[in-house]
């Protein structure tokens, strides 16, 4: 318990699946989460069901496509939460298409 006490974690993709469960599980070992992700209403859910159980955490909109976003969001996250030491990227994927795209 409390392996990253004191860290700060980043998470990209935070607020679904591997995403989701790598904060939950980040949090239950004691770092700060800054969760990214561009679905934003679950991000902001995860957020507060993980300051409920006492964790510190916020919600960043982030498309780690744009790279201005993505430096911005790495700034502000050290602004609030302090230096993320601790990055996990789980972006997530479109359904694959019936047909080639170009």
């Amino acid at each position: 318990m409390h392996r990253v006490r004191g860290k700060v974690a980043l998470v990209t993709g935070g607020a679904m699946g591997i995403g989701r469960s790598a904060c939950t599980l980040l949090a239950r070992e004691g770092a700060s989460i800054a969760i990214a992700d561009v679905a934003d209403e679950p991000g902001r859910r995860l957020a507060d069901e993980l300051r409920a159980t006492g964790a510190t955490t916020g919600y960043w909109h982030l498309d780690v496509a744009e790279e201005a976003m993505v430096r911005s969001v790495f700034a502000d996250v050290e602004r609030v939460l302090g230096r993320s030491p601790c990055w996990s990227t789980t972006p997530g994927f479109p359904a694959p298409t019936s047909r080639p795209t170009s």
